[in-house]
């Protein structure tokens, strides 16, 4: 496993990821998170933390949006955070959710990360996930 770079000093940097918005590719999703996590020497326990909430950030997309065809997923890179966004793409048409109230896994991302941010748009949904305090 390559050593980890030296801390970024200067951006932000970004990263781009895009899966078919299927469970079978949550696998590439975590070794993404991992790999970052691992380059920035974020804490392991920190890194488990913001990988299971990205894990469960796509989980979400998929069981919830219906015709949804792929999950970009968009990394920003600073020297004291990580913010990880991710926007749904559906195939042509509306999408609308068919969560009413809160899902559970949103409270769960809440409690492994310092912010989780839900915002409806009519383009569709976009969740973003942060990580400060990175070192």
């Amino acid at each position: 496993m390559p050593e980890p770079g030296p801390s970024l000093q200067t951006g932000p940097f970004r990263l781009g990821l895009t899966i078919p918005a299927q469970a079978e590719f949550l696998g590439v999703v975590r070794l993404a998170v991992a790999g970052l996590c691992h380059r920035l020497d974020i804490p392991p326990d920190r890194g488990e933390d913001l990988k299971m909430a990205v894990d469960e950030a796509c989980s979400y997309c998929i069981q919830t949006l219906p015709a949804l065809e792929r999950i970009a997923i968009r990394f920003e890179m600073a020297p004291d955070r990580l913010c990880v966004r991710l926007l749904p793409q559906p195939t042509p048409g509306p999408l609308v959710s068919s969560e009413e109230s809160p899902p559970l896994g949103l409270i769960l991302m809440e409690a492994l990360v310092d912010t989780v941010e839900r915002l409806e748009k009519p383009a569709g949904l976009q969740l973003t996930v942060n990580l400060s305090g990175v070192p």
